[in-house]
């Protein structure tokens, strides 16, 4: 296995790169989310937006789904409301 020094110059976009992979691979289970971590990601934060409620919480959930399978961890996520975000 590859290890990569985290800050180095090129590791956030290796992270991306991986996080980009792992949101392909689960296409088939989260087709939405997985389009706006491939579209949406820079560097390591996904900008976007739902027009409901529901939607928000199902794209971070997904989220957080496709991060936990290669164990990476949601260290942020903020949100107007803070429903959206919670638990």
């Amino acid at each position: 296995m590859t290890r990569v020094i985290l800050g180095a110059v090129f590791s956030p976009f290796l992270s991306a790169a991986t996080i980009k992979f792992h949101a392909k691979k689960l296409k088939s289970e989260c087709p939405k989310t997985s389009h706006l971590l491939e579209q949406r990601l820079y560097i390591d934060d996904l900008v976007s937006c739902a027009d409901y409620k529901e939607e928000a919480q199902k794209i971070h959930k997904d989220v957080r789904k496709i991060l936990s399978k290669k164990d990476y961890e949601e260290n942020n996520s903020s949100s107007c409301r803070q429903t959206i975000s919670s638990n």
